[in-house]
């Protein structure tokens, strides 16, 4: 279940940092994983598909950002 997994912090192979979380995303509410950059720029990441360790996050978010052609979702205070 999403909820047993915490938030991660992990650095994209360029080095950038990501605070990593899962919740539920749009109107059917599908479990995504959300990252946050260090400038609190918020990003709609792929949905869940069971990754439960660092590494494992942390390949999804270098895999995520060096393909990524994404927007921010929104600043954060």
């Amino acid at each position: 279940m999403a909820s047993s997994v915490g938030p991660f912090i992990v650095a994209a192979d360029d080095g950038t940092m990501f605070h990593c979380s899962l919740n539920p995303v749009g109107n059917n509410q599908q479990v995504c994983w959300i990252f946050r950059d260090a400038r609190g720029m918020e990003y709609i990441g792929p949905p869940d598909r069971n990754e439960r360790s660092r590494d494992a996050v942390r390949a999804l978010v270098a895999e995520w950002w060096a393909n990524r052609d994404v927007r921010p979702l929104r600043p954060t205070d």
